[in-house]
């Protein structure tokens, strides 16, 4: 499958300089429609008649009639095959800051989507509410989704602690199939529930000493578990990774909406060593799907929130090389 990526801005997008009212189309397909019954009934008045009389000479006749009738029926043949001029947009429908998104599935490279959707942020002073990253030799990119306020920071490490520091609310996220003895260094208190594929929940924080967060600046007011999909149970299929990532992702941006938190950080899920297939092959399209839909929910978060502060950090683990 072929994907096109050039597609221009929308406010650069050339359109006709003048398109002919349907109107006048319809007349001029009737009229040569019409031309082409006279010059047939033209034709077939020639040869009947000098059928019936036997005066062969009313058959010179059609020497002026037949050229008339292959002339109309070739201006009605390339009427009909004529493209159609593209119907103008108006471009007051479309509301302001609006984003157009291409069909994405999980051959499409997450990198893509951002070059075609984002910018990379190298001055961190225009992104609203942050200070700097924690540690900068572990910071990749940091990616501002066009026509939105949502913004990307790619990292490498542990989930445990914030990578960015922000005056944000914060909501942390962790793989539910974290290991108990892990969760110890975040000293929360809490009950791992019972998820499904695709699924994503959130609560607020709590200590281990039953206190929490608030009010203490960079630290995290929520807490998030996401569900990722098995690669063994999909046999390692990279549409199964591509659209339950998807979900998931999506499903996690929402609570952190309905949260009120406007900064959350993110696992990349299901791409742990023990996870994946033996084969490097298909290990490697199993994680590129896996960052396909995280970038394809982050990109659709953005268009359909575009006014919305959003601080998403995605954090990979050491070692694997799954910088975005």
């Amino acid at each position: 499958m072929t994907h096109s990526l050039t597609t221009p801005p929308f406010g650069q997008t050339q359109l006709p300089s003048e398109i002919p009212p349907k109107r006048n189309s319809v007349t001029s397909k009737a009229f040569r429609i019409a031309m082409v019954v006279i010059a047939g009934l033209a034709v077939l008045g020639t040869i009947i008649p000098s059928v019936i009389t036997g005066i062969l000479s009313l058959l010179s006749l059609c020497a002026l009639t037949v050229p008339l009738l292959l002339i109309s029926l070739f201006l009605l043949r390339r009427s009909c095959l004529k493209p159609k001029i593209a119907e103008r947009i108006d471009m007051k429908s479309i509301p302001r800051g609006a984003s157009f998104l291409f069909e994405v599935d999980e051959n499409i490279k997450h990198t893509q989507i951002l070059e075609e959707y984002g910018e990379v942020v190298t001055d961190w002073s225009s992104l609203p509410r942050i200070f700097g990253e924690t540690t900068p030799s572990l910071l990749n990119k940091t990616w501002k989704i066009n026509n939105s306020q949502t913004t990307l920071f790619t990292t490498t490490g542990v989930i445990y602690s914030p990578r960015v520091h922000c005056c944000c609310n914060l909501m942390i996220v962790v793989e539910h199939n974290t290991i108990l003895s892990n969760l110890d260094a975040l000293n929360i208190s809490c009950v791992i529930p019972d998820m499904q594929e695709g699924e994503c929940i959130s609560m607020r924080w709590k200590n281990s000493d039953g206190s929490s967060n608030k009010k203490k600046l960079g630290l995290p007011n929520f807490l998030g578990f996401i569900q990722g999909p098995d690669p063994e149970s999909h046999n390692h299929h990279p549409a199964a990774a591509f659209t339950l990532a998807k979900t998931a992702y999506a499903n996690c941006l929402n609570e952190a909406i309905n949260q009120g938190a406007d900064m959350i950080q993110l696992p990349l899920i299901s791409t742990a060593p023990a996870q994946l297939s033996s084969d490097p092959q298909e290990a490697a399209i199993w994680k590129s799907a896996i960052q396909t839909g995280l970038v394809a929910a982050l990109t659709q978060f953005a268009s359909s929130n575009p006014k919305t502060i959003m601080n998403v950090v995605v954090v990979s683990p050491p070692g694997l090389g799954l910088s975005l």
